[in-house]
């Protein structure tokens, strides 16, 4: 998949040192054109493109961003390794399913952006991707029961257009849209929820992070880390 982002790439020429401190200037002649790209224009944390990578290819019909609602859980959780591990997950996920063919680029944070010449085609790739990375799952529990809940699926919402303004506006009107019915005032333990009902759900009973499992690799949450209250400010 990267050898695609630099054939991608060629288009436009190939990487050149802009803003690099002198002393780096020698180690960057050094490399191959390949490995200048990847420095230059791919996000080392998922594999996709950078923002700088992205922006320097030709545009498209149709821009697309996506939101990536898990890491903003996973940084208020104050677990750097698990956002570390939810975006190489997700940036896997997304090579894996052809995001080079959408020119799909990491931009910063939560947020991505890709383009197409059909918006079809760039909804079922999105689809795809929503289900391959639903399989996330992240143990809480209720301190003052002992309960415990299960909560599955890295969510995002996305929006396509003819602009990036429009798909901006479609991608806030799609995260303005409540996901599934109004949940249990008492959820079942052990009963896998989704994991856009964690907000939701945290503001009636306090909830502290157990572990969570990605990519077949469990994750424990030191038992220090303080557990969310309804009434926390």
């Amino acid at each position: 998949n990267r050898r695609a982002f630099v054939e991608a790439m060629a288009q436009v020429g190939e990487a050149e040192p802009t803003a690099i401190p002198e002393n780096l200037r020698a180690h960057f002649e050094s490399l191959t054109p390949e490995q200048q790209f990847e420095q230059t224009y791919i996000d080392p944390a998922t594999g996709l493109l950078s923002a700088a990578g992205f922006y320097r290819l030709p545009r498209k019909k149709y821009p697309a961003v996506v939101d990536l609602n898990f890491l903003r859980l996973a940084n208020d959780l104050g677990s750097r390794e698990l956002g570390d591990a939810i975006l190489q997950e997700f940036g896997e996920a997304a090579r894996d399913l052809g995001a080079a063919d959408f020119d799909m680029a990491h931009i910063s944070g939560d947020e991505y952006a890709l383009q197409g010449d059909d918006p079809a085609a760039i909804e079922a790739f999105l689809e795809e991707l929503r289900e391959l990375v639903g399989t996330v799952k992240v143990r809480f529990r209720n301190p003052e029961t002992g309960q415990t809940y299960v909560f599955s699926g890295v969510s995002f919402e996305h929006g396509i257009g003819r602009s990036d303004a429009e798909a901006e506006a479609n991608l806030n009107r799609a995260k303005g849209e409540p996901e599934g019915g109004a949940s249990e005032a008492n959820p079942p333990s052990d009963v896998e929820l989704p994991l856009s009902k964690f907000a939701e759900i945290s503001t009636q009973m306090p909830l502290e992070i157990l572990s969570v499992e990605i990519g077949g690799e469990t994750f424990e949450v030191p038992s220090a880390s303080s557990p969310k209250r309804p009434d926390d400010k």
